[in-house]
């Protein structure tokens, strides 16, 4: 999904169950990123739903394991 359809859909507040965001744009990803934790999670349920990998470090059981959660 194009950065700008994903902005939409989130403003939107049309959700997807996992996302997997990638690419050269540190800024795009860290924009979108925000506005999810912004429109989805309160401060507590971040505690319990909320979980960030970066690529280099994470292992792809581990994000299996998570998304399945």
């Amino acid at each position: 999904m194009e950065y700008k359809d994903l902005l939409k859909s989130v403003k939107g507040r049309q959700w997807e169950p996992v996302y997997f965001l990638q690419g050269e744009e540190g800024f795009f990803i860290d924009e979108i990123t925000d506005l999810i934790q912004a429109s989805l999670l309160t401060a507590d349920q971040k505690a319990f739903n909320e979980f960030v990998l970066y690529g280099k470090d994470a292992a792809p059981r581990q994000i299996l394991d998570l998304a399945i959660q």
